[in-house]
């Protein structure tokens, strides 16, 4: 189990919980929520569930449904899910902003000569990377007059 994914675990899903797997589905269950019981919650407001599923058996399908349901509701009622949501529409929001100045950046004729000149110059040791860097961003701010919106 990585910490990466755990630290984004709402809900965890053991499937296959019949026959010969019942014992490794009961330690793996454990191993979860010992796990869980560890990590730092994501939510003041939810606490991440571990259940067992047979699709075979039809056993867990409800209880699944159920807790997805209660953890959309709980979100909602608390107020967390519209904050996450503007959170990551700003985060959106910036990243395109990001990209597309990159784009128009680099689409430049005049910049991709700075750059090579510059990154020459860098490499030789005539130039610090930072004076690079803001003779090149000096450059496109000339290309690209800032305007008023």
């Amino acid at each position: 189990m990585k910490k990466g994914i755990m630290e984004l675990v709402d809900l965890v899903i053991v499937t296959k919980a019949d026959g010969d797997l019942m014992q490794e589905v009961r330690r793996l269950k454990s191993e979860w929520l010992s796990a869980l019981r560890l990590m730092r919650r994501r939510s003041e407001n939810w606490s991440p569930k571990v259940i067992s599923v047979s699709a075979r058996k039809n056993e867990g399908i409800d209880k699944t449904w159920s807790q997805m349901f209660a953890f959309e509701n709980t979100m909602i009622d608390s107020g967390e899910f519209m904050n996450k949501r503007s959170q990551q529409l700003r985060k959106w929001m910036w990243n395109n902003v990001k990209d597309r100045m990159l784009d128009q950046f680099l689409a430049d004729n005049d910049i991709q000569k700075a750059i090579q000149t510059y990154e020459d110059r860098v490499i030789r040791g005539l130039v610090t990377p930072f004076v690079a860097a803001d003779a090149i961003l000096n450059l496109f701010s000339k290309v690209k007059p800032n305007k008023d919106i």
